[in-house]
C-alpha cells in the first residue's frame, strides 16, 4: 500500500485538495449554507441525532417522535457515520460526512480506474468528476463508496495479493452504507462473484471471506431490522404493509434505469454514452484496418463489454420488476416480497458507468497510440496532419466528455447554489439555519414555558423535523418504517382533509412515510415562506383525536383564521419571526 501511494501521491494529493476545496463554501457560510433538505434535513438528519443520543443505551424506542417510535423505524443509512453526530454538532457532523464521502469517492474512483486502465491521469479526471456528483451526505458511502468496493473485489483476483487490506475496505463500505438501500445488491453481486470463482477454481477463499465480512457487518448493524423483515420479531407491524407500489411501462422503466438513472443513482451517463459507443466502433475499425489486436485494448474491451452487459441486465431486471403483473403480485402478497423494494438493485449501476467511462476513454487513447506506432514511418505532411488531427480530436472529446460529466454533477449539487451565494450574497434559497430556525423555536419554547417532555406538538406549514431538531416531542414525523396502528391513529386527525383531495388521500394511505398534518388547502407544502404571508381559511382537523394522542400545541407557519371556532387559543398575537427567518410562527393551544 505504501508503494501504491508513493507512485500515485501527486494525483491523490491533488484530488484530496480538490475534494476539500469543493466543500469550502460550507466552511465559509457554516449554518448559513444551502443544503438540500429533501430526504436529508426533513428526515435522515434526525435518524443520526437520535441514534447518537441513545448510542449503546440499549433503548428500543425513541420517545421524541410518534409517542415513542421503534428504533428500527430510524435505521441509519450509514451506521458508521453516527460517530460524527456523537462527537460534533449536527451541522459539522453533516459537513464531516460530506467531506468523507467526497474523499472516499475520489480515492476509490482513482484506484478503480487506475486498476482498470493503468492510466493515472485518466483515473484522476474520472475521480474528480465522480466526486462532484450530487451525493446526499446522509446516505454515506452507499454510492460514493462503490468504486472503493469494486476496486477491492478486483484486487482480490490478483495473484499473490495480500487480501486483508481489501477485506478492510469491504468492511468499511458495509459499515458506512445501508443494507436496505444498496447492501443487499452488493451481497448478491459478491455471491455471483463467488460462484464464478468456484467455477474457475480461483480466489475462492478470498471471495468467501469477502462475502462473510460484508454480510456480517450488515447483520450486526441491522439485527433488529433483519428480524423484522424475516418476521421473527415480536414487535410492531410496519406501515409498509399498506404501501401500494405502481407499475411502469417496460421501456420507460428500462430507460429510466439505463439511460437517466433512478433517484439517487443519476451519474449523467447520457453524456458519456457516445464515448462508449465510439470505443466499440473504433476497436472494430482498428481490427479491420490492421488485422491484429492490441493486448491493452483487448483487456479493457473485456471489462467494458462486461460492464455494459451487467448494467443492461440490471436495467432489464428493474424494468421487469416494474411491470404491472409483477407489481400487482407484490402488492397482493405480504412480508418481504411486499414490504421490501428490490428495485434498488440498480443502485450498484453508478460505479459500473464510471468504470465504463474510464475504460472507453482509455481504449480510444490506446488506439491512438497504436495507430501512431504503425504510422510513424509515414513522414508526409498529410500523415502528420492526420496524426495531429486525431490527437486533437481525442483531447477535445475527452475534455468535453468528462467536462460535461463534471458540470452536470456540479449543476445538480448544493455546491452550485453555495457558489452562487458566494457571488451574490443576496441569493435567495433556504439555508440550514433557516430550515431549523433555532432562534424561532427558542422563542416558542419560552412562550410555552413547560418542559418539552411534558407535552407533544404537531407542525403546520413547516417540516416536523425542525421542531424535533429543536428538542420538541413531535407526534408528526418522517419514517419509512413505523407502526401501522400509529398511522391509522394519526389518520383520524387528518381524515376530513384527506377526503377533500384524492391526491393527499392516495399519498398518505398508499405510502404514508410522511406522517404529517395535511391540509387540502395547502396540499403537501411544508415550507411556507413568511414573504407569502401564508394563511389558512379552512382547517378541518380532528383536534380531539390530537388531544387523545397527548398533543396540546400546534406550531404553525400559517395564520389560522377560524382558530377560535375550532377551539384553538392563539398564544402570540404577533408572529415569531426575525429579519432573516424563512418562516413566521404562531403557536396554538387546544
Amino acid at each position: 500500500m505504501k508503494k501504491l501511494f508513493h507512485k500515485n501521491r501527486i494525483w491523490v494529493i491533488a484530488g484530496i485538495v480538490i475534494s476539500i476545496l469543493s466543500c469550502l463554501p460550507y466552511f465559509i457560510f457554516r449554518e448559513s449554507s444551502i443544503v438540500t433538505y429533501h430526504d436529508q434535513l426533513d428526515g435522515e438528519i434526525l435518524t443520526y441525532i437520535y441514534n447518537a443520543k441513545y448510542l449503546f443505551s440499549g433503548v428500543k424506542s425513541f420517545p421524541e417522535l410518534m409517542n415513542g417510535i421503534n428504533a428500527t423505524g430510524l435505521t441509519m443509512p450509514a451506521p458508521a457515520f453516527v460517530i460524527f453526530y456523537k462527537l460534533l454538532p449536527p451541522f459539522w457532523a453533516y459537513l464531516t460526512s460530506l467531506i468523507v464521502i467526497k474523499l472516499v469517492g475520489f480515492i476509490g474512483t482513482y484506484l478503480l480506474i487506475k486498476e482498470l486502465t493503468n492510466k493515472r491521469w485518466m483515473a484522476f479526471l474520472c475521480g474528480a468528476g465522480f466526486m462532484l456528483l450530487p451525493f446526499y451526505a446522509v446516505y454515506g458511502l452507499c454510492v460514493p463508496g462503490e468504486p472503493m468496493l469494486l476496486y477491492a473485489l478486483l484486487r482480490l483476483r490478483k495473484k499473490n495479493c495480500k487480501p486483508w487490506p481489501y477485506w478492510v475496505m469491504i468492511a468499511c463500505y458495509a459499515a458506512g452504507s445501508s443494507l436496505s438501500l444498496v447492501g443487499f445488491a452488493w451481497i448478491c453481486f459478491m455471491g455471483v462473484a463467488l460462484i464464478i470463482s468456484i467455477i474457475k477454481r480461483k480466489y475462492i477463499h478470498h471471495y468467501v471471506v469477502a462475502l462473510v465480512v460484508c454480510t456480517s457487518v450488515y447483520a450486526l448493524e441491522n439485527f433488529g431490522l433483519i428480524k423484522q423483515i424475516l418476521g421473527i420479531d415480536d414487535g410492531f407491524v410496519s406501515h409498509k404493509s399498506e404501501i401500494v407500489r405502481y407499475s411502469q411501462p417496460f421501456f420507460e422503466a428500462f430507460w429510466q434505469a439505463f439511460g437517466t438513472g433512478v433517484t439517487y443513482t443519476e451519474v449523467g451517463q447520457i453524456f458519456f454514452m457516445p464515448a462508449i459507443a465510439l470505443a466499440f466502433v473504433m476497436v472494430g475499425l482498428f481490427r479491420f484496418a490492421y488485422k491484429n489486436k492490441s493486448a491493452a485494448v483487448n483487456r479493457e474491451m473485456k471489462y467494458l463489454v462486461t460492464g455494459l452487459c451487467v448494467n443492461f441486465a440490471l436495467a432489464l431486471l428493474y424494468a421487469i420488476y416494474c411491470l404491472e403483473p409483477v407489481v400487482d403480485f407484490c402488492n397482493s402478497t405480504s412480508g418481504v416480497l411486499h414490504d421490501f423494494y428490490f428495485g434498488r438493485i440498480v443502485w450498484i449501476m453508478p460505479v459500473i458507468w464510471i468504470a465504463m467511462l474510464g475504460l472507453s476513454l482509455s481504449i480510444l487513447w490506446d488506439l491512438y497510440v497504436s495507430i501512431l506506432d504503425k504510422e510513424n514511418k509515414k513522414t508526409s505532411i498529410f500523415a502528420k496532419m492526420i496524426r495531429m488531427g486525431i490527437k486533437m480530436a481525442y483531447i477535445i472529446g475527452s475534455v468535453a466528455t468528462i467536462g460535461l460529466f463534471a458540470v452536470n454533477g456540479f449543476l445538480k449539487s448544493d455546491l452550485r447554489y453555495n457558489a452562487a451565494k458566494l457571488i451574490n450574497p443576496d441569493y435567495y434559497m433556504m439555508t440550514w439555519e433557516q430550515f431549523f430556525a433555532e432562534d424561532l423555536f427558542a422563542e416558542v419554547d419560552e412562550l410555552i414555558g413547560l418542559d418539552k417532555e411534558e407535552y407533544r406538538v404537531v407542525s403546520l406549514g413547516i417540516y416536523p423535523s425542525a421542531a424535533a431538531y429543536n428538542g420538541f416531542y413531535c407526534l408528526d414525523a418522517y419514517s419509512n418504517n413505523y407502526d401501522v396502528n400509529y398511522k391509522h391513529e394519526f389518520r383520524k386527525v387528518i381524515a376530513a382533509e384527506l377526503d377533500k383531495s384524492d391526491y393527499l388521500k392516495e399519498w398518505y394511505d398508499n405510502w404514508g412515510n410522511r406522517c404529517y398534518i395535511l391540509l387540502a388547502e395547502s396540499m403537501n407544502y411544508f415550507t411556507m415562506e413568511k414573504r407569502w404571508i401564508p394563511t389558512t381559511e379552512e382547517c378541518d382537523l380532528n383536534f380531539d383525536a390530537l388531544r387523545d394522542m397527548g398533543c396540546h400545541y400546534m406550531i404553525s407557519a400559517s395564520y389560522i383564521f377560524d382558530a377560535e371556532e375550532l377551539g384553538l387559543t392563539l398564544m402570540n398575537e404577533e408572529p415569531i419571526q426575525t429579519v432573516g427567518s424563512w418562516y413566521r410562527l404562531w403557536v396554538y393551544k387546544f
